[in-house]
């Protein structure tokens, strides 16, 4: 009897757990099958929670774009030095055939992103918003960032507002530092700028600091840029090596700017 009611509480523990988790990321739909149904849970935690403990987000919904760089951002993936990027995109082709489902497409799709092939990375990022994925916000994210790597802003526009109307209170923001780099680019530096300093304390990771010295130095603004730049290395400077390591493009960034138009002052 006291085994069936330890297995109950482990039972009602997963239930619960699955179901918060997926209300925090505003999965309602999961959230309520897993409070409910103990299958559902169990299916979740290896489609969401162990691939996002493990670093490398979630089977489908969680974003594995991360940081925005610069020029091109790689999705985190599982890497192996011993399998060539196109062997493993031809593996993940003969995945999908085999079964097709969100999860492959979203794997195939983050490859094409790997080898910088955007157009095709998109197109399987558009075929994941399907069913019960159509708006969730991760995929939109990356559907949003792609857009932007092929000069579509408009359509990367179309993703972020489908985020804000369907998941307003959605975590992660970094579909925002996708809009503020489209403001950017169409001279709405103001814009740009507000965006970013209301939103920064949601940003994860360096990139929104960054991104604000860059717009402050854009607009003539040089003492502003050069202490939101030396905030991301001073960040960087007492912070895990681990996030350091995970940064490290952004303090490179920071330190080109400072060194740039330390000299200009």
């Amino acid at each position: 009897m006291e085994e069936y009611s330890l297995w109950g509480i482990i039972i009602l523990v997963v239930q619960v757990y699955c179901a918060f988790h997926a209300f925090r990321r505003q999965r309602i739909i999961w959230a309520l099958l897993n409070f409910f149904f103990i299958f559902s849970a169990i299916f979740y935690l290896f489609m969401y929670v162990f691939p996002e403990r493990r670093g490398g987000g979630s089977g489908m919904g969680m974003s594995r774009g991360g940081s925005f760089k610069p020029n091109i951002q790689m999705p985190k993936q599982a890497s192996n030095i011993f399998i060539s990027p196109q062997k493993k995109l031809d593996e993940l082709k003969s995945n999908l055939e085999q079964s097709d489902t969100v999860e492959n497409r979203r794997k195939l799709a983050d490859q094409y992103f790997s080898m910088a092939k955007y157009r095709e990375a998109l197109e399987w990022y558009e075929r994941c918003l399907t069913g019960i994925f159509k708006d969730d916000p991760a995929i939109l994210t990356d559907a949003a960032k792609t857009s932007y790597l092929v000069d579509d802003f408009q359509k990367a526009l179309e993703y972020i507002e489908l985020i804000e109307q369907t998941k307003p209170n959605y975590a992660d923001k970094s579909h925002l530092l996708v809009k503020a780099r489209i403001l950017q680019k169409n001279g709405d530096y103001s814009k740009a700028i507000t965006l970013l300093e209301q939103n920064m304390p949601y940003f994860k990771g360096e990139e929104g600091k960054y991104r604000l010295a860059e717009l402050f130095i854009q607009t003539g603004d040089i003492d502003k840029g050069l202490m939101q730049a030396r905030e991301v290395v001073d960040v960087l400077n007492m912070a895990s090596k681990t996030y350091q390591e995970e940064q490290a493009i952004w303090r490179e960034e920071a330190d080109k700017l400072i060194n740039t138009h330390s000299s200009k002052k």
